[in-house]
């Protein structure tokens, strides 16, 4: 049995990210919603990447509330999730060609 370590998924998901064409608006609303919640820029792409992560896997438990972070940037969240998902099967596909 292989250690995590040893996962080629674990390793993929592990590597630093780098998320290309965030719209100009969207980078301002997520600069200005960390600010306003004293968070640093990663944390607070963290914490709302793994609530909509967390809601997408367990949509029973999601929660009905309205949410304080604007609809704008949801779309624009869930959006980075797809193509972070599509890029993320696009490198695990190469990584099982080498």
């Amino acid at each position: 049995m292989k250690s995590r370590y040893e996962d080629p998924f674990f390793q993929q998901a592990t590597r630093p990210w780098t998320i290309r064409d965030i719209a100009d608006e969207t980078r301002r609303s997520v600069i200005r919603a960390a600010k306003r919640e004293g968070m640093t820029i990663s944390q607070w792409v963290n914490r709302v990447l793994d609530d909509q992560a967390n809601q997408a896997l367990n949509p029973i438990k999601q929660d009905k509330s309205c949410s304080s972070v604007p609809l704008q940037i949801l779309d624009e969240l869930l959006t980075l999730n797809r193509r972070l998902e599509k890029v993320e099967r696009s490198n695990t596909a190469d990584d099982g060609q080498d």
